[in-house]
This record gives structure tokens, C-alpha cells and sequence, in this order.
């Protein structure tokens, strides 16, 4: 076995997987993982202004759009990992800055509120009146210094009717109103009509696109991190015009079916003693984008199994 320090492609996240066997690189290819690309990084220091910031009346929000399977999920649940609960010096619970929930799949203004906390850890039961969720919240929100909500899915609150639709929008302005919480949204592009139809969500939201990625250094360098991570004794040279065009042309630009794609080439170059990722290897790990129950994650984007790669 090589000395895993001579494998020069890899980062050091991968570097000592090379001295493992083939089962432990494949568990590790199925992890979760974080990997930086400007536009999100960008979105991040926006993120970090907002929970640095101090409590004001009338608190800045954003809104991440972007297509399904684009990323949407990863970038929010990395906003909450880097703004992490900590442990208050009196001893008396914990301050969590930033919290994550997902809209219900209808806005039922109930359900929004029990997700909401749950993810801040209040202690509440389920058959609380409205009132008593929202009475609730005004306290630990307080109580934990909450300064961001970041909201997946929030295009969800359109599926119900006008009636509901605005209850779930309420729910929002409260939070930034009475509360000063920062609102960080994310949804497919339809959420700009769930959330911009209220003159005062759109004066408080400043929308933030995600865009596909186009065939370009900066997916060349998306994927030049990816491969960084990928535990293969080759280099593969994803970055390579030619190959590069392949990938973009199978996951239509987008990071979810990208991340899905190497994965599986991962895996099969592993297995195959091949070693690297290549034509012949996309073209056998079973990747087949014109099926949809393969070459697409499930929006709301559940984890990649190679997501985003960390630092």
C-alpha cells in the first residue's frame, strides 16, 4: 500500500482513506460532506452580517432561490452548522443564534409553528392553542438569543389556499416584527411569489439566486473540489474540458445531480479496480439521467451523498 501522503489529488479529508480498504472508502463517498463554491460562499457571509448584527426593528431577511436539487438544503444546513448552540456561562441553558425548520408541506400555521420549536428546543406540547405556540416562542426566542430562522421549503405556502397562505406569512412577519429574528428563506422560483405578494415581505426580503451552473471555470472548479474529496488512487482530471462537458450535459447544472453522479462513478471506479473517474466509468455506474427516479434527489434535497466538501 502507497503512503497515503503521496496521493497529491486528494485533500486531507481523503488522503488517509487511501490507506483503508475499499468498504471504507466507499463508506466514506457515502457520507455527508460540505464543499465551498463562490455563489454559496457568498451567501454565507451575507448569513454571518445577519447574526453579527444587532437586534433592530425592522431585521434584514433573504430568500434563496433556486431550481430542485440545486443545492438549497445544503447551503441553509451549513448556515445552522457554522452558527452552532453554545452553552451559556450561567449555566442556564444554551444561546443558538441560528436555527433550521422546514415549511410544512401545506402552510397549516399550527404545524409551522410546532417545527419552528422543536428546531429552538421549547418546550411545548402539542396541543397547544395557537396562541399558547406563539406566546411560547416570544419567550425562548428571547431566552436563546435567536438572531436567524432559516426556512426550507417555503414555497410550500402556497399549497393551501389564500387563507392559509397568509396565516403562514404572518407567522413570518411576527418573527421579524415583534421578534427581530432574521428571516433566511429557500425555495424553488415560485417561492418569490409565495413570499413577495406582502408589501412588507418586500421591503424586509432580498432575494438571492442560486443559478445552474454553466459549463465554465467556476463548475470546473466545483468540480476540482469534488474531486478532492473522492477517494480514488487516480487523479481523474475532472476539471478536463472534455469530461467536464459530460458532467454538465448529464446533471443539467445542477449540484444535487452532480454530487449524485460522482458518487455513483466514485463507487463503480472502486469496484472496478479502475480507479479513477472517466467516460467509460460514468457510462457504466448506472447513472441514467433521462430517469428521474435516478438522476434526481428528492426536493427537499435530502443530504448528497457527496455534498458540499469542507475545509
Amino acid at each position: 500500500m502507497k503512503d497515503p501522503l503521496t496521493y497529491s489529488h486528494l485533500g486531507g479529508l481523503a488522503q488517509p482513506l487511501m490507506a483503508q480498504d475499499d468498504e471504507t472508502r466507499i463508506q466514506f463517498v457515502q457520507e455527508d460532506r460540505w464543499i465551498p463554491y463562490p455563489t454559496a460562499l457568498r451567501v454565507l457571509d451575507r448569513v454571518k452580517e445577519l447574526v453579527e448584527s444587532p437586534y433592530v426593528a425592522r431585521p434584514e431577511c433573504m430568500l434563496l432561490v433556486a431550481p430542485a436539487n440545486h443545492g438549497k438544503t445544503r447551503v441553509l444546513k451549513r448556515v445552522a452548522m457554522m452558527h452552532p448552540s453554545v452553552e451559556r456561562s450561567d449555566g442556564c441553558g444554551s444561546t443558538i443564534p441560528v436555527a433550521y425548520v422546514v415549511a410544512p408541506p401545506t402552510p397549516h400555521e399550527a404545524r409551522f409553528l410546532a417545527n419552528i420549536l422543536r428546531a429552538i428546543n421549547a418546550p411545548f406540547r402539542e396541543t397547544y392553542s395557537i396562541r399558547q405556540m406563539e406566546s411560547t416562542l416570544e419567550k425562548v426566542v428571547q431566552t436563546i438569543g435567536l438572531k436567524v430562522l432559516c426556512v426550507d421549503e417555503v414555497h410550500h405556502s402556497i399549497a393551501g389556499g389564500s387563507k392559509n397562505h397568509h396565516q403562514f406569512l404572518n407567522v413570518l412577519k411576527n418573527l421579524t416584527n415583534t421578534l427581530g429574528v432574521s428571516i433566511v428563506g429557500a425555495g424553488v422560483p415560485k417561492a418569490q411569489n409565495a413570499i413577495l405578494i406582502d408589501e412588507q415581505m418586500i421591503d424586509r426580503f432580498e432575494p438571492w439566486e442560486l443559478p445552474l451552473w454553466e459549463p465554465n471555470e467556476q463548475f470546473q472548479g466545483f468540480l476540482a473540489g469534488l474531486e478532492s474529496v473522492l477517494p480514488l488512487k487516480h487523479p481523474s482530471g475532472l476539471v478536463e474540458p472534455e469530461l467536464a462537458g459530460l458532467i454538465h450535459n448529464l446533471c443539467s447544472g445542477r449540484t444535487g445531480r452532480v454530487t449524485k453522479l460522482m458518487r455513483r462513478a466514485t463507487i463503480h471506479a472502486i469496484r472496478t479496480k479502475r480507479e479513477r473517474i472517466d467516460a467509460k466509468v460514468i457510462g457504466g455506474c448506472g447513472y441514467d439521467p433521462s430517469n428521474l427516479a435516478t438522476a434526481d434527489l428528492p426536493d427537499p434535497e435530502t443530504p448528497s451523498p457527496i455534498a458540499i466538501p469542507a475545509a
